[in-house]
């Protein structure tokens, strides 16, 4: 990897020796035009505004969590964030658990740690697959993550980008 970063620097400095001209020239159109296109505002000595605070929920969290079709696709999610989690420490402990090899007290160990600290729901087989329409949890249309009944609603009207009935 070192002996490849020597020859890639030498190509960076000369391609920007040789074009510093060109971008110097660019940029300093660019910063004319701007200023000639862009009207002055009096208040340029005024303060920023701030912005306002947001909720904890709202900094993690890019889209609005308090619209749930009902109860059980929010547990769902909740699940899904603890797998996200606590999942990967789970299964490394359950490998521990499992592992014939290592002594019993070290096994007894791991299932110990795993059943004292980690919630059940860490665990994936937990996560149900649901529409994130109706949330009804069989009968899901994977690619699309819908239940049958929409996505034959939608397919349709021609809601669903390429996705036609069949006709023969």
């Amino acid at each position: 990897m070192q002996s490849l970063q020597k020859p890639l620097k030498l190509i960076s400095e000369t391609f920007l020796k040789s074009h510093s001209r060109l971008y110097a020239s660019a940029s300093a159109k660019s910063a004319v035009t701007k200023a000639a296109t862009t009207p002055t505002t009096v208040a340029a000595d005024a303060p920023p505004k701030k912005k306002r605070p947001l909720e904890p929920a709202q900094e993690e969290h890019p889209y609005r969590l308090d619209r749930w079709t009902d109860w059980r696709m929010k547990k769902d999610y909740l699940r899904r964030q603890c797998v996200i989690k606590l999942g990967r420490k789970r299964s490394m402990l359950m490998t521990l658990h499992q592992n014939n090899i290592l002594p019993v007290e070290i096994r007894d160990l791991a299932k110990q740690e795993m059943e004292d600290d980690l919630p059940r729901d860490s665990n994936h087989t937990r996560l149900t697959r649901r529409c994130a329409i109706t949330s009804r949890p069989r009968a899901t249309v994977e690619p699309w993550r819908i239940s049958r009944f929409i996505f034959r609603d939608l397919a349709d009207h021609s809601k669903l980008s390429g996705v036609q009935r069949a006709i023969w």
